[in-house]
């Protein structure tokens, strides 16, 4: 359903996490082998840091942070299942390792493993209550199994935590929207939107919101075209 990609895509918007220091446990892989892996998946290099982080796991199998990189890396690569893998035996490794749970929500979410990736954020908001980040993660899980105003809840958490957080504003108000409010939420969108500095995505779902909000069943021609499928889903007569 095109709503559940708007979700998906607003959440990857979101930094990828930082990694903790390498666990000082003995065989080390060498330190600059972890640096250059770290500067692989900054650089957006994943299949470069994929295959580092998966050396070093060779190196010492029990480095919670080179499994960490990995899931990360192949999170990145769109290898989901191996992704999972890593970061859950990541977490087998050192639990509570520092962003870890968000990381894990996140592969889980993209894989589509919604009841695991809600577990994964709502640890990592335990973790960190004041991450917007994994708050607007869980969020989009929960608006995605349809528990819109548990949704919402999880929303406002990110936008105490952080007022301005652009990805909280943006899927607060698909999230109303989902609850068939579309006129409400173009109006807690719009302040938002209509700024210089509002991201592209963050127009053109104001753009669907608003085309949504008419009282008219048909939306004028000229609508774009990205957000036909979405408007039909509205229950809008879009002619072609």
């Amino acid at each position: 359903m095109i709503v559940a990609a708007l979700f998906r895509n607003a959440l990857l918007a979101t930094a990828v996490v930082a990694l903790p220091a390498a666990a000082a446990t003995a065989p080390q892989p060498p330190i600059s082998s972890m640096a250059f892996a770290a500067a692989a998946a900054r650089s957006d290099q994943s299949k470069l840091a994929a295959k580092l982080y998966r050396e070093a796991t060779k190196v010492n199998p029990r480095d919670a942070a080179a499994w960490f990189g990995l899931g990360q890396a192949l999170e990145a690569d769109n290898h989901l299942g191996e992704a999972v893998a890593a970061l859950e035996r990541a977490t087998e490794l050192q639990p509570g390792m520092p962003g870890l749970a968000r990381a894990l929500g996140r592969a889980e979410l993209r894989a589509g493993n919604l009841p695991v990736a809600e577990s994964a954020y709502r640890a990592a908001t335990v973790e960190v209550p004041g991450d917007p980040r994994a708050w607007v993660g869980l969020g989009v899980a929960l608006d995605l199994q349809r528990r819109h105003g548990e949704a919402q809840t999880a929303y406002a958490s990110a936008l105490r935590a952080d007022p301005l957080d652009r990805p909280a504003r943006n899927n607060m108000a698909l999230s109303v929207a989902l609850q068939g409010d579309s006129a409400r939420a173009a109006r807690l969108l719009e302040p938002w939107a209509n700024t210089d500095d509002a991201p592209a995505r963050m127009r053109g779902n104001l753009q669907l919101l608003q085309a949504a909000a008419t009282p008219s069943k048909t939306v004028p021609a000229g609508v774009d075209p990205q957000f036909v499928a979405a408007l039909r889903a509205f229950g809008k007569d879009v002619r072609p």
